[in-house]
Parts: structure tokens; sequence; C-alpha cells
């Protein structure tokens, strides 16, 4: 079948470029095709299905008054959902998450408001923290959502090479308070740099996000290495052979969790490493694909009946 897959990749965000990988492995007897922001001119006429996914892409923040007003980034999403609604082509939501800081959590409710009307007409939705579920709960006023660890924690089963661990040192993934300029990220590269071992300051973002974090880095920190504009096999494998990851960024935790690397990160990061629920095994992240591949059971069962048949979740996570 052929399978539209609408994310955040090809925009240097090592993460999202993590989620066309891990499907295209697990769904490889399929055709899929990968979108974005990036709206093109018009979709396939012969789509099965249409997946939103992975990422954060759940959000909406409007620059005027109106919290609830579509944003632009709103906008392009909804510009597939309502494609397939009009083309009668099933879709659903698949390892995401809900983008918001924790202080804003209420305010962030009202500004999802235009997301309600897709979430309930979606054929599946399988979020990666329990925190999003319930807000998903809360948004539509029913159970409609699922949830499993994010995709990225099946990046493992896309490497061949196994990286001899804690050779590395410590890895700095750079974003929001972790940086070279915090007093904390300091006293980690200071201890490590006691111990003769190697600090790498490792980019995980689009150059925009943090290229002068970089510079910095390089100026204050000479003799330390310095990676950007990775693979997301490159970065997994600088990950795996670490000592210690400290991190600011999502997927710097879930490569490091799944490769076996201790890591830590700050109280003040964002909110998917907050509601992260570290005591479920990386290896429940499957429950998404097994979703998917139900839906497109279903959806060939539909097909050769001639009539409409709903997707239904496994199990979710306890």
């Amino acid at each position: 079948m052929k399978i539209a897959f609408v994310g955040a990749s090809g925009y240097g965000n090592v993460g999202d470029n993590t989620y066309p990988l891990i499907y295209s492995r697990h769904l490889s007897e399929h055709e899929l095709l990968i979108y974005n922001s990036d709206l093109p001119e018009e979709m396939p006429a012969d789509l099965d299905l249409v997946v939103m996914g992975g990422g954060g892409i759940l959000y909406n923040n409007p620059k005027g008054e109106d919290p609830s007003a579509p944003s632009p980034h709103f906008a392009k999403m909804e510009h597939y959902m309502k494609w397939a609604i009009g083309a009668g082509v099933p879709y659903g939501f698949s390892s995401c998450g809900f983008q918001f800081r924790p202080d804003h959590e209420a305010g962030f409710r009202d500004s999802l408001k235009p997301w309600v009307p897709y979430f309930e007409q979606a054929d599946f939705i399988t979020l990666r923290s329990p925190k999003c579920v319930s807000l998903m709960r809360d948004l539509v006023g029913r159970d409609i959502a699922r949830w499993y660890p994010d995709t990225g924690y099946l990046m493992p089963g896309l490497v061949d090479e196994t990286p001899a661990q804690g050779s590395g040192g410590l890895t700095i993934v750079v974003a929001g308070r972790v940086s070279p300029s915090d007093p904390m990220s300091k006293r980690f590269v200071e201890f490590f740099s006691s111990m003769k071992y190697e600090t790498t300051w490792l980019s995980m973002g689009a150059r925009v996000d943090d290229e002068a974090q970089l510079s910095f880095a390089r100026r204050r920190y000479p003799g330390t290495k310095v990676m950007e504009s990775l693979t997301p096999h490159e970065a997994y494998l600088q990950i795996a052979r670490s000592k210690l990851v400290l991190t600011g960024r999502f997927h710097g935790m879930v490569f490091a969790r799944v490769s076996g690397v201790p890591f830590y990160y700050p109280e003040v990061v964002p909110y998917k490493l907050q509601a992260e629920d570290l005591s479920v095994p990386p290896s429940h992240a499957m429950g998404h694909i097994t979703v998917i591949r139900e839906a497109l059971a279903k959806l060939g069962g539909a097909k050769s009946t001639g009539r409409a048949m709903p997707a239904a979740c496994p199990d979710p996570v306890p």
C-alpha cells in the first residue's frame, strides 16, 4: 500500500530525521512518501493512508491575541488532514507529542482547539507519553489515544555497528540550558577533563538552533570535540560509545537510554523530557508500528469486502 508520512524531517533536526528511517525499515513492504511543512503541489490520488508523525508536531502558536487562531504551522498540517478527509483516505497520528512548556499548559489547551475536530476523525492516535494522552483526553472528552515510548527507541535496529561503549567520554547534546555558557555544563566538562576523558559537543538540532552554541564551545573549550550536521546513525553511534550523556534534547536522552549509556538532563528542560516515563521498556515503542500495521490490515480487509472497517489499537502501555 502507499502511505504518506507527514512530520518535521528534512530540516536538520536529528530526532525528526530518525522517524522516516524507522518507518521505512519496519514498513518496508509498503511504498512510503515523506512530507513536511514544504507543502506539495498536489497529493497522489492513489494514497491508501496518511500518517501524521512522528515527532512533536501537535502545536499551534498563533501570533495574535486569539490563542485559538490557526497558526502557520497548524495551517500546513491541516492541509494534509483536510485532503485526507476530502479524498476519503484514512489518516492517523503516530508517535506524536504535544509541544509546550509545563507552565503554559492551561493556555496551550486553548491553542490546541483547531486540532480537536481532526483528532476526533482520526482512525488511530498513538502518542509518546502518558501526559500527552491525558491532555488528549481532556481536549476531546474521551479516550481516543494510546501511548507507547517514542519510535526513536527503535533506532538500534538500524545500526549494524556495535560501538565500544565508554570510549567516547562525555557527550554533551546542546539545547536550552545545556550549553557551553552554563555553569552546570562547565562543571561536567571540568570533571571529565580531570580524569583525562574526551568531551564532545554534539548538535542534534537544526543549524539555526545550535550554530551559536557550537561556535561558543569552540572558543571556550578549544580542547574539546564538536560534531554537527550529523545523520541519525552518526549521532546514535557517538552517544552509544559515551560514558555519560548530558542532554538538553529529547532524542539525546532516547539514544542514550536505548543504548544503555547513563544520561543526565537538568530540571529545566523541554516538556517532552519531563513527561518521559522511564519505567517503561524502550521495546514498547513497537506499539506505534503495530497500530499502523493493524490499520493497514483492516484497510486491506475493507477493500476486499467493500465495506469500511475501523482501525483498532493494541493494548497500551500499562
